[in-house]
């Protein structure tokens, strides 16, 4: 009779562990409404797209930035950072600035 008394209590907090959990990664996913709304604008694309396509024979363009094979201007600032040196040589010009060219910008702003 005890082990039956164990067991219920067990399963809940089991059960209350896996919910625990479920809340912890509900925390780091972005809003539903907001996934929503982002589908419906890629579905709008898609179809503006395809009339084009249709109507016009041509594509609209590239496209949104973000969206595949049309990276955003901040990944591929990543990319460089990562495929070759390019923190280095942002620095390399940023050490060139000297205090005469501080002072030749600041008198320019007067």
């Amino acid at each position: 009779m005890a082990n039956e008394r164990e067991q219920p209590s067990q399963a809940q907090s089991i059960l209350q562990s896996i919910m625990d959990k479920r809340a912890e990664w509900a925390k780091d996913q972005p809003a539903f409404m907001g996934q929503l709304d982002a589908m419906r604008r890629d579905m709008l694309t898609d179809v503006r797209d395809q009339m084009n396509q249709f109507f016009f024979g041509q594509r609209d363009g590239p496209g949104q930035p973000g969206m595949p094979l049309n990276p955003t201007s901040q990944m591929v600032s990543q990319d460089l950072g990562q495929l070759g040196n390019f923190q280095a040589v942002i620095d390399c010009y940023s050490a060139r600035t000297t205090e005469k060219d501080m002072g030749r910008e600041r008198g320019m702003e007067r």
